[in-house]
């Protein structure tokens, strides 16, 4: 209503607010009566006081006042199409097709002032479509822009447009301040950083038009997208050996780490351009392949691992090598002793420029050092050389890999004739006689040599085990013999023995035999002897006792000082017992 509105409704004392979306609908004017006496208070009124509607859709609008004179005249005035109704009172305004317009309605009360009360009709429209747009695979940890299209909406700045993934709110953009009252189409962009679990999950735009209080909540959305999200932070790793030899096959294997989703993983191995059949894990994060390669050269071992939209690959050079094994000639294979054998080494002339050839023995001892082809060696042929292993060693390293070795052995065979001396066929041998001896004569020689003993004409057989008698004491001469000679060793034995002399032995008997015989008579005799004086002398004592009363005379041995008493009784002794 402008100037005239805000003038009335402070008059009336409304806030200026009132004033929004639908100005005022009504007029309170002041003019004289028809007498010209007083001034009389005229209201004019539109209704219904909500003028909102649909683009394209009608509206009956309906003019009243309070003017006391019953001749009164209404109209409306409006750019849109309307056709009047009610007697005058009201009209249908029809097929509504402006964002925005003014309808008046007048009436004259006095016959000629006209009252005038003025009205915004605004129009909505609801979005024709709502529309998702977002790139189809997102890249984990990026920003993408999502951005929702709504089409032919009015009034735009009742419009808010928000941003759902999974049931849940990302964004949400109004439009308070977009002054235009068309219809338009409005793009809302959002930036999304793209998750991990977003993955799967539904985006969805959702448009809200909110025409409260005196309107409807219109809301739309858009069909569900769903969202791919990616991930292939490294590169895939390939395990190999970097150097493969010709004509062999070799393991390689290629693994990616913390790519999603893995059940989306393709994993290819390639090797000198061709692709390789590959066995895929489950999970797909491991690859594993045979590489094969015939000629020597250099080629490159390609891994390539795609996930979405994502690839990266890895390539490693491989280096294919030939390394024969190394042929081994002895010639002769089998000499004589004091004999020239040739030695040769040599391997392929196509073999790697690097490979190392080395001749050696059994003992580690290295006869000579060269590079292939061919390596050469003579060797004079000794008895000590039979048996003796010659070997040909192939040695290859890359870098700081490990040592490649391969070899080839020979064992050389030597003939030569007997060989005998002190220690294998002792010239002085000792026996001792009733133990059993074997006769112990060895030789040397290839092919092995036949020994044989004699002594006195009579063939004696080396190492077996006798009993020895003192007549096999003497000199034997053994020989050994062979094709290629005999040799011959005197070997003398002596036994040792001890002769038993029976008369040293019986002598100690018989004199032991003596002294006990003799011994034993003269014991007998004088025990005899003693036995039979004691007994004399007890039968005499019993004889010589005196009486009693008698006087019995003393000897010298009887006599108590062992002498003769100095007695005038001449040797009587007086009994004086009674």
């Amino acid at each position: 209503m402008g100037g005239r509105g805000a003038w009335v409704l402070a008059l009336l004392g409304l806030p200026p607010s009132t004033l929004g979306l639908f100005p005022a609908r009504f007029c309170v004017c002041f003019g004289r009566s028809p007498t010209g006496v007083a001034e009389a208070q005229v209201e004019v009124r539109i209704s219904p006081s909500n003028l909102l509607v649909e683009y394209g859709g009608n509206l009956t609008l309906t003019c009243s006042s309070t003017c006391p004179i019953s001749d009164v005249r209404l109209g409306l005035e409006t750019s849109l199409t309307k056709h009047q109704v009610d007697q005058g009172h009201s009209w249908v305004l029809v097929n509504i097709s402006e964002s925005q317009s003014v309808v008046q309605c007048w009436i004259a009360c006095n016959g000629t002032d006209k009252t005038i009360a003025s009205a915004d009709i605004t129009t909505y429209r609801v979005p024709k479509q709502v529309t998702l747009e977002l790139p189809p695979m997102l890249e984990k940890g990026k920003t993408y822009p999502v951005t929702c299209r709504v089409v032919n909406v009015a009034p735009v700045r009742n419009l808010s447009v928000t941003l759902h993934l999974g049931g849940q709110v990302l964004h949400t953009k109004n439009f308070q301040n977009y002054t235009p009252v068309n219809a338009t189409n409005i793009m809302a962009t959002f930036n999304v950083i793209a998750e991990r679990e977003y993955h799967g999950q539904d985006v969805t735009c959702h448009t809200a038009l909110d025409l409260r209080p005196h309107g409807p909540l219109l809301k739309d959305a858009s069909t569900p997208a769903s969202l791919s999200v990616y991930a292939l932070p490294r590169d895939p790793q390939i395990q190999v050996h970097h150097y493969l030899e010709a004509n062999t096959t070799e393991n390689a294997s290629c693994h990616i780490d913390d790519a999603f989703p893995e059940n989306e993983v393709q994993l290819s191995l390639s090797f000198a351009g061709h692709l390789l059949f590959s066995n895929v894990t489950t999970s797909g994060t491991v690859a594993m392949a045979k590489i094969a390669s015939r000629a020597p050269g250099k080629y490159e071992l390609n891994c390539t691992v795609s996930v979405g939209p994502l690839s990266r690959s890895t390539v490693v050079p491989i280096k294919v090598y030939n390394f024969p094994e190394p042929i081994l000639v002895v010639d002769p294979q089998e000499t004589v002793a004091d004999k020239n054998v040739t030695v040769t080494c040599n391997v392929s002339a196509s073999a790697d420029t690097h490979i190392q050839l080395q001749l050696k023995d059994s003992g580690g001892n290295v006869l000579t050092t060269g590079k292939p082809p061919v390596l050469y060696h003579l060797l004079m042929a000794r008895d000590e050389d039979n048996r003796r292993s010659l070997m040909c060693e192939a040695t290859l390293r890359f870098d700081a890999q490990p040592i490649l070795l391969k070899a080839n052995s020979v064992v050389l065979t030597v003939y030569y004739g007997p060989r005998m001396n002190d220690t294998s066929c002792p010239q002085n041998q000792t026996w001792v006689e009733g133990k059993k001896e074997a006769l112990i004569c060895k030789a040397q020689g290839n092919p092995p040599p036949i020994i044989e003993c004699i002594k006195e004409g009579e063939p004696h057989k080396p190492g077996v085990l006798q009993q020895v008698t003192r007549d096999q004491s003497g000199t034997y001469i053994c020989s050994a013999t062979n094709k290629h000679g005999t040799v011959t060793q005197l070997v003398t034995v002596y036994v040792e023995f001890r002769d038993l002399n029976l008369l040293l032995i019986i002598l100690p008997i018989v004199a032991v035999a003596v002294v006990l015989a003799v011994g034993s008579a003269i014991y007998t005799v004088y025990y005899r002897k003693q036995k039979i004086g004691k007994y004399n002398l007890k039968q005499k004592q019993k004889q010589q006792a005196p009486k009693p009363g008698e006087q019995v005379p003393l000897t010298e041995s009887q006599s108590p000082q062992g002498h003769m008493p100095n007695n005038p009784t001449n040797g009587v002794v007086q009994n004086n017992s009674v």
